[in-house]
């Protein structure tokens, strides 16, 4: 028995495999339509006669389907022997059931198999079998839970080494498995650990480093042009009468408001920078401005920066 819903596409599998071995079989009636040889079976024939479905999965599934309790029942009423009146119930469960009702006698109807999985009188397992079947897969599935609690990674492996040991000797790795051996290796996960943390850092203060010579060219281009335009606000040959232009004003403030985003950006890489000092490899220097680096025993250099003699 099987859970049509999770297993649709290993189910069509099992019948294809069941069509190949046929086709290479002595050519024979079959039992049930004798006017058709195994041969002539498609998959879904192969199901017919063997394939019932676990009930407590059709249950737990038509319970979850959003239609009337009704309808419900008349879905659950299809897990039988034989059926009153199937016809009926399947146009109860499409009209009465609606979209949702419609999508599960699809979902059935397209199998080509599910209905004979499920009522009797669909199939072609004799009577006995289907009556004296297990009908639903809980007991298996509660047999694999009690081995899962043993361990899933269970190994005989571990057993036979034991053994080998205390016949011949022979260890089950090539490790004396000595705490010396533990020791290393963790000092060898500690310095690997070390060195990715320092050239993480080392990165970080590259990375910085441009940012910063850039930030300062842009600064001081910035205060280049308000000084330009700040002369042409105040030219030294104008008289007391002078009044600049709109337009020269605008500039003005136009450089201004420039220069002062770009020392914000300057002012927040610093404080980036000064986060980062102390750490990395030693090998990068970390570039600072003068007035920030002093008080954290860095040296200047040619370029108005500072940098920490390591």
């Amino acid at each position: 028995m099987f859970d049509f819903e999770e297993l649709l596409s290993h189910l069509v599998g099992i019948g294809l495999y069941l069509q190949d071995v046929a086709r290479y079989l002595p050519e024979k009636q079959d039992f049930h339509e004798p006017y058709r040889t195994i041969q002539e079976l498609s998959p879904y024939d192969h199901l017919r006669r063997f394939l019932t479905l676990c009930t407590t999965h059709l249950y737990r599934n038509i319970r979850k389907c959003p239609v009337t309790e009704a309808v419900r029942n008349t879905m659950r009423s299809l897990i039988c022997v034989q059926h009153q009146d199937w016809e009926g119930a399947l146009h109860t469960i499409c009209v009465d059931g609606a979209k949702a009702g419609q999508n599960w006698l699809s979902d059935k109807e397209t199998s080509k198999f599910a209905f004979a999985a499920m009522c009797w009188e669909k199939s072609w397992i004799p009577l006995e079998i289907w009556q004296a079947r297990r009908r639903e897969s809980n007991v298996v599935e509660v047999v694999h839970a009690n081995v899962n609690l043993e361990g899933t990674n269970c190994t005989l492996l571990g057993g036979r080494a034991l053994q080998d040991r205390e016949n011949f000797g022979i260890r089950e790795t090539y490790q004396s498995k000595h705490p010396y051996e533990n020791a290393m290796k963790n000092i060898r996960r500690k310095a690997f650990a070390q060195q990715k943390d320092k050239r993480f850092y080392d990165a970080r203060i590259e990375s910085h480093n441009v940012k910063l010579i850039e930030l300062q060219a842009r600064s001081k281009r910035a205060q280049d042009r308000v000084q330009h335009a700040f002369e042409a606000v105040h030219p030294h040959s104008s008289s007391h009468t002078f009044e600049p232009s709109a337009q020269v004003l605008r500039a003005y403030e136009n450089a201004k408001k420039a220069a002062d985003k770009v020392k914000a950006a300057l002012e927040k890489q610093v404080k980036q920078g000064e986060t980062l000092a102390g750490k990395g490899s030693g090998r990068v220097n970390l570039l600072l401005p003068e007035q920030s680096a002093h008080k954290s025993g860095f040296e200047s250099n040619d370029k108005g920066f500072m940098w920490k003699i390591t």
